[in-house]
């Protein structure tokens, strides 16, 4: 599959939106701009044989705690999933296939694929935006669940859950069923992004932090900001034409931007660049 394949076919799941989509399928995807030669259908056979090993351990009733019970013997137990603390900024812990081939990663990765086997089992455990790290939940009555799955799927109480809001800095914790509100697929998928244009930025690899701000706005094409990140980083790589497409956009759509002067600069920055190339 080409890089060219994998965004139409991305944007076929994205079209679904606001019905869900799914996430490995469409997380894979988005690796094949650093991965062209990634098998997509032997990576989603992958997360099938996962769903078999969770299976086994499926309990014969629908109790929550015993179905993620279920995931952590699986996953985290059987298989060998766990969080990757050591190289916790490896971008490769952002990369679903290669995370699937290391059976290490960061929660949301971790994450991803705990959802996509629960999804096989229909299962309803879904992805939690949490603040400062993702987390799964699951419906459980009136107050649902909570699983890390960095730390093995562990179950979190309410108070956990809270300890962790209040620790992230979000202010005070809301109640809990706000704090484990589903996260729509594509927010899940523009925050994975994020943590790795986060990372290649610290690297100072500015065309796969540009690769990645790219994915961003493909998911989201009216946000201004990805424009904006997408004509910085532009510049930052030297593709100065692409800067200044993307810096003039950003102004157009929001012209008293509170950076408007910064964004200002850095499009005289990249005409004169051009300037210079003539």
């Amino acid at each position: 599959m080409t890089a060219r394949e994998a965004r139409i076919r991305l944007l076929e799941l994205l079209r679904r939106s606001p019905e869900p989509f799914p996430l490995d399928e469409a997380a894979l995807l988005l690796a094949v701009e650093e991965f062209p030669d990634l098998d997509l259908a032997l990576y989603l056979h992958r997360i099938d044989r996962l769903a078999e090993q969770v299976a086994r351990y499926a309990p014969a009733h629908d109790e929550p705690v015993a179905r993620i019970v279920a995931l952590r013997r699986g996953l985290f137990e059987d298989g060998g999933f766990r969080g990757n603390r050591e190289e916790f900024y490896d971008p490769r812990n952002s990369y679903l296939n290669v995370v699937l081939d290391r059976r290490r990663g960061i929660p949301i990765t971790l994450a991803i694929v705990a959802i996509s086997v629960a999804r096989r089992l229909d299962w309803p455990l879904y992805g939690v935006n949490f603040p400062g790290h993702y987390l799964c939940g699951y419906p459980a009555g009136e107050r649902p669940l909570a699983a890390d799955p960095f730390h093995g799927g562990l179950i979190l109480s309410e108070e956990e859950v809270r300890e962790r809001c209040i620790a992230a800095g979000a202010g005070a914790p809301p109640p809990l069923e706000q704090m484990l509100a589903p996260a729509p697929p594509k927010a899940t998928l523009v925050r994975m992004l994020n943590n790795l244009k986060l990372v290649y930025v610290q690297r100072q690899d500015w065309s796969r932090a540009l690769a990645a701000a790219r994915q961003m706005l493909l998911i989201h094409p009216e946000q201004p900001l990805h424009v904006r990140d997408v004509g910085m980083l532009s510049l930052a790589a030297g593709r100065y034409t692409d800067a200044r497409a993307a810096l003039s956009q950003y102004l157009r759509m929001v012209p008293s931007a509170p950076d408007h002067l910064t964004v200002r600069r850095c499009l005289a920055l990249a005409e004169a660049r051009l300037a210079d190339e003539k």
